[in-house]
């Protein structure tokens, strides 16, 4: 399967293919080149398509990753989805530092294991940003994490969605995230779905 099997969507990018070259050969110079002062919305990078070995030669890692958060304060792009792509702290904690200097205002970041380092740098980065929607569904993501992003929300204008399904988040996490609910700036739609909160963290949300 070749790189333009990949999912790389964007309702208003013209470069295309040239994006496709530079994530195939890894020249992420050129990569970061092209997302600078980009005019678009919207941006999709997604490498669920591949199967076994070509997702991770394909991925953009830490590296591609931390050339995208240094194009993305010069960009308009307010909705960013990038999914599957292998994302370790390091690349977690370059876009988090983004955050504040960037227009997004949407950042899906479903599957690529930010872990609970990535968690952590984020809920510093919500801090002065325009995010009001989160996605880490499916990252790997403890109560350790978790809780670290529960204590940032009432500083932040994370007011619409946060999605944490399916990581490892227990019932500390729950309790944590009842707490921030009772702030104005708490999302209106929490997502802990396929989490093991148990009984006491399904209560403690109930009562928030």
């Amino acid at each position: 399967m070749s790189i333009s099997d990949t999912s790389v969507m964007s309702s208003s990018w013209r470069n295309m293919p040239p994006i496709h070259d530079a994530i195939k050969e890894k020249n992420w110079s050129a990569f970061e080149k092209l997302l600078t002062n980009s005019t678009a919305r919207d941006l999709t990078l997604s490498f669920a398509h591949f199967r076994g070995d070509e997702l991770y030669k394909c991925s953009l890692g830490d590296e591609g990753v931390t050339a995208l958060a240094a194009a993305l304060p010069t960009t308009t792009i307010t909705e960013l989805t990038v999914s599957f792509c292998h994302i370790g702290p390091k690349g977690a904690a370059a876009l988090a530092q983004a955050l504040p200097r960037a227009q997004l205002k949407s950042l899906n970041l479903y599957g690529t294991c930010v872990g609970d380092a990535g968690a952590k740098a984020f809920a510093a980065g919500l801090a002065g940003s325009p995010i009001t929607e989160l996605i880490l569904v499916n990252n790997g993501i403890t109560d350790v994490g978790a809780t670290a992003l529960a204590r940032a929300l009432p500083g932040a204008t994370l007011c619409g969605r946060l999605q944490l399904g399916h990581n490892n988040l227990g019932p500390a996490s729950a309790k944590a995230f009842a707490e921030a609910l009772a702030h104005e700036s708490a999302p209106r739609d929490l997502d802990l779905g396929g989490n093991p909160i148990g009984a006491k963290g399904v209560e403690a949300l109930a009562t928030a």
